[in-house]
């Protein structure tokens, strides 16, 4: 089992939950999201989901995905998914940040896109 702590940066710009570290950047597609390639990042997480247990930090940076190419139900499912799993602590710009926040947040920031009917 991975450590119960993994460093996650916030995209603040957005104000919704950001790409996720754990043990590699490549394993969680962060990079991959960093670079603005949602495609290959949304192909190495799912394919580590099908893998493995579904880890929060997996699932929030596929909603991030999701999220940044305009798929808001796919999104808010996910969202949805990391609130049903135990509260996740995870580090962030040097604090801490809990899952259950980081999806809370996510969720609500779809609300906003879509009562205002803007982009991403």
């Amino acid at each position: 089992m991975r450590t119960m702590f993994r460093i996650l940066l916030v995209l603040a710009a957005l104000g919704s939950a950001g790409a996720a570290r754990a043990e590699t950047e490549y394993y969680t597609g962060y990079s991959q999201i960093m670079r603005g390639d949602y495609a290959a990042a949304q192909s190495m997480i799912e394919k580590e989901l099908k893998a493995g247990p579904r880890d929060a930090d997996l699932l929030l940076n596929l909603a991030f995905v999701y999220t940044r190419t305009g798929r808001r139900a796919e999104a808010a499912a996910l969202y949805r998914q990391v609130l049903a799993l135990p509260d996740d602590e995870m580090m962030s710009n040097g604090g801490t940040v809990m899952s259950h926040d980081l999806a809370e947040r996510g969720l609500k920031r779809l609300t906003v896109l879509a009562d205002c009917r803007c982009g991403q």
